[in-house]
């Protein structure tokens, strides 16, 4: 008998990958917040505040800038320029997520587009980070 090492089971595997792939999935959020901390401080209350709904309306104002709108008029033109200036004052382009892997920004903005912006007990989607 030799004294070889035998590779782990498959099950054993499979254990280890999901454990890897949940603690990256616990980590990816932390990892947006501070990199928007590190471009503006400011940015993550902000970015916050998008996820309140303004009394009056039915809708946060996310999910308002996230709507597309439908029409093709000069005026729905003129408002979705508008629309693209809004969402062009946050400077999101200065937020530097080098260190997140593609996959799991590619990830992170399929969830945001399939999904409504909302607060739920305590936890906030969208991977924005606690003020």
């Amino acid at each position: 008998m030799s004294n070889r090492l035998l590779p782990p089971s498959v099950s054993v595997l499979a254990r280890q990958v999901s454990e890897a792939w949940t603690a990256a999935e616990r980590r990816l959020p932390e990892a947006v917040a501070r990199a928007a901390h590190r471009a503006d401080p400011g940015l993550a209350p902000t970015l916050a505040q998008l996820l309140v709904v303004p009394k009056g309306r039915r809708v946060s104002e996310l999910e308002r800038l996230r709507t597309p709108l439908v029409k093709s008029t000069c005026t729905v033109m003129v408002r979705a320029m508008e629309r693209g200036e809004e969402i062009s004052a946050f400077a999101l382009g200065q937020v530097s997520l080098s260190r997140v892997p593609v996959n799991r920004l590619l990830t992170l903005a399929w969830y945001g587009q399939l999904s409504k912006a909302r607060r739920s007990s305590g936890r906030r989607s969208c991977g924005v980070p606690r003020c």
